[in-house]
């Protein structure tokens, strides 16, 4: 078995209330400064303007946690630290060979976040097109 890849971007960067604060929670879970790693893993710049980018060549939505033994979401940690009137957007896609492709898009907000995954886009546009599916 082949091992899972995965690759992530923010395609809006975002402001958070204290930029300190979220930086040391990114640290505490494993993430990296983009400039010093070269994006391995789950990585983070802070630009000149304030806002952030997360992302990274094997990351994606999720950060191990060691004590639970566990892979728990990244998005309640961006929720938190989110800016007011805020919004980060992230693209994620993986491949196990060419057995398993996927890919999804997440927009975070300090109210909460929306998932939607490469199946469920097809699933809306032939419904959208009219397009009837064998059960």
């Amino acid at each position: 078995m082949a091992n899972f890849e995965s690759f992530m971007v923010t395609t809006h960067e975002f402001k958070v209330k204290d930029p300190e604060a979220f930086i040391k929670k990114l640290r505490e879970i494993g993430a990296e400064d983009g400039d010093a790693n070269g994006c391995d893993g789950l990585s983070y710049f802070r630009n000149q303007d304030g806002t952030f980018w997360l992302g990274g060549y094997g990351a994606d939505m999720t950060w191990y946690n060691e004590k639970a033994n566990e892979n728990e979401a990244l998005d309640p940690i961006v929720q938190e630290h989110i800016a007011p009137g805020e919004y980060a957007s992230f693209q994620v896609v993986g491949y196990e060979k060419l057995r398993h492709v996927s890919g999804w898009v997440v927009v975070i907000t300090e109210k909460g976040s929306e998932y939607r995954d490469l199946d469920q886009v097809e699933a809306e546009l032939k419904e959208k097109l009219g397009i009837q599916t064998a059960a």
